[in-house]
């Protein structure tokens, strides 16, 4: 385990707890892909739901993915639609191709 991916976590963490949405994608990610902590998508979850309940595209973005992979939750493609459309309509870049491709899958 990398000694700056210890610091990074553990700080992150910090400022996630007092709420700070940008730490809690960031502790989100962390989780979801096993980064100095143990993998566990379920609890990757709960930090994206926490942040984007503040708007936050990225966690938005994560949300997504996870619905998209049935990963941590189960598979659910209009699911992950609707978070892929609000990290669009909160800023988030380059989404339009994952919105596409889940209307195609959906049939929207």
């Amino acid at each position: 385990m990398d000694q700056s991916e210890e610091l990074e976590f553990f700080w992150a963490m910090k400022a996630a707890e007092q709420g700070d949405d940008y730490a809690q994608n960031t502790v989100g990610t962390f989780y979801s892909g096993g980064i100095s902590v143990k993998k566990d998508s379920e609890t990757a979850m709960q930090w994206f739901r926490r942040a984007a309940k503040k708007k936050n595209e990225e966690a938005a973005y994560n949300m997504a993915i996870l619905y998209e992979e049935g990963d941590g939750v189960e598979q659910n493609y209009k699911e992950a639609l609707r978070w892929y459309r609000l990290a669009d309509k909160w800023g988030k870049e380059g989404v339009e191709e994952d919105i596409n491709r889940l209307k195609a899958l959906v049939g929207a």
